[in-house]
């Protein structure tokens, strides 16, 4: 278990999970301002693992209030995966999008997305990474 720091670098996460991805970056110095998960029980590992100022329950309907220095993310890979249909019409591909209306609202110096490699093929990659190069954002593998 990780306990929350109160300063370090100001993150907001989305597809929070259990929190892996947030623990790991919580390790480092980040501070969860907002963590955004739709699944309750996921939500109440979370906040037991690394904990946020303020947990939403669904990243489509909310957005940050707040600023921060880094977007993190693990959108849903079970549309891309090579454990998985690779259903390209997997609704679930889509909420990879989501990144972008949060990097607009809360304007972080950087963003993160973790995903299986069989994403970076996809057109919802394609579309993310032409919509943050518009917000003046440099891909980088």
């Amino acid at each position: 278990m990780t306990k929350r720091k109160s300063g370090g670098i100001p993150t907001v996460e989305l597809f929070a999970g259990a929190g892996l991805l947030g623990h790991s970056f919580a390790k480092a110095g980040a501070h969860t301002l907002v963590a955004a998960e739709a699944d309750h029980r996921a939500r109440a590992t979370y906040e037991r693992n690394v904990g946020a100022d303020r947990i939403e329950e669904d990243a489509a309907v909310v957005l940050p209030r707040t600023r921060a220095d880094l977007l993190i993310g693990g959108p849903p890979c079970q549309g891309f995966s090579s454990l998985g249909k690779r259903d390209g019409k997997d609704v679930r591909n889509d909420l990879s999008l989501l990144m972008i209306p949060w990097a607009k609202a809360a304007q972080p110096k950087v963003i993160v997305i973790e995903n299986v490699p069989q994403f970076l093929a996809s057109k919802q990659w394609s579309k993310l990474c032409r919509a943050l190069a518009g917000l003046g954002y440099e891909h980088t593998e």
